[in-house]
């Protein structure tokens, strides 16, 4: 993994330049034009993953054939997939032990957690009679809130289109699907698994968009009806599209002034954890290379620099221009 040097605490010529990292996020939101990029749509209330569970629905405990679904949706999520035990886990020994280290209470309604840990929603007015928090990371917390279409989206006459119109979310566009995951797999102005929170016990975090894809217990087939309604899937695409938006997330969470410093320190998640997490014992500073700045924090920078080496096939131009970009953050 490449890194970036920087160093906050000295001289503002050594800050990244702020010119610099807007510059280098357009840049790199020019790219989903290669790719292809669609937005995310508003949301309204939440049914509860009991609205889709039935046995005619999505809780059938076999696939059944017949039909452009296979109506076990629900039973695969519940058994297999772990978004399903996401606020579950808010209940154990270790999740109370980090919250105890970070002085806060039950994190099983703390909204620090709830926010990536549930299908959480604040507005009563937006909990449907069947929403509950327990559900944890629910259907609805990928697919969107389904009061409007959770009726009409089993008639025959509808398409995925019709769908989508209605209030579904739409995260069949890779750039949509990835923006979704990175919102807690990376985090946001909102959702930040910061510093603070990893010191005091929470794993670090770490989004691939095509592999975390391909690991999920799949609850479609993947056959030409799918293709025909949602198109085919490119793995190379998803790869790249996802890079892309974490890069993007990257330079904004750098741009942020929630995110990119607590009091006088840095955000220290924005940086590569082996600046300072190594061990003196095993004689490491004599195999690695200190060339830029030993000692110094450095910034993890890896995605800009895989979405960089991408474009150079894909448009050479703003793969340099990246690169000429780059030179200027630390």
């Amino acid at each position: 993994m490449a890194a970036l040097c920087w160093t906050p605490f000295i001289m503002d010529r050594q800050r990244p330049s702020r010119l610099a990292l807007i510059r280098c996020g357009l840049v790199i939101s020019l790219a989903f034009y290669l790719i292809g990029s669609e937005s995310l749509l508003a949301e309204s209330m939440f049914m509860g993953t009991a609205s889709c569970s039935s046995s005619n629905c999505h809780g059938s405990t076999t696939p059944r054939k017949g039909n452009n679904v296979i109506q076990n949706e629900y039973v695969t999520w519940a058994k297999h997939d772990k978004h399903s035990k996401a606020w579950s886990i808010l209940t154990e020994s270790d999740s109370k032990r980090i919250a105890e280290n970070l002085g806060l209470g039950d994190p099983s309604k703390e909204k620090l957690c709830l926010d990536c840990h549930s299908t959480y929603v604040s507005d009563p007015a937006l909990k449907g009679e069947r929403y509950t928090v327990e559900d944890g990371v629910s259907c609805e917390g990928c697919h969107g809130a389904a009061e409007k279409w959770l009726s009409s989206h089993t008639e025959s006459s509808e398409s995925y289109a019709d769908h989508i119109k209605q209030g579904m979310r739409d995260i069949v566009p890779f750039q949509s699907r990835a923006e979704l995951c990175i919102s807690c797999h990376y985090g946001t102005d909102d959702k930040t698994v910061n510093h603070k929170l990893i010191g005091a016990g929470h794993p670090r975090l770490s989004f691939e968009l095509d592999t975390f894809g391909m690991i999920q217990p799949k609850h479609w087939d993947y056959d030409e009806d799918y293709i025909k309604r949602k198109g085919a899937y490119d793995p190379i695409r998803a790869w790249l599209t996802g890079q892309n938006v974490l890069a993007i997330e990257s330079l904004s969470a750098l741009l942020s002034e929630k995110r990119s410093h607590d009091g006088i320190w840095p955000e220290l998640t924005l940086f590569n954890c082996y600046s300072c997490h190594h061990t003196l014992k095993e004689d490491q500073w004599r195999k690695r290379d200190y060339s830029k700045r030993p000692g110094e924090l450095r910034l993890n920078v890896s995605s800009l620099h895989t979405v960089r080496e991408a474009l150079s096939v894909l448009d050479s131009t703003i793969s340099m221009e990246i690169g000429e970009l780059m030179l200027h953050i630390y």
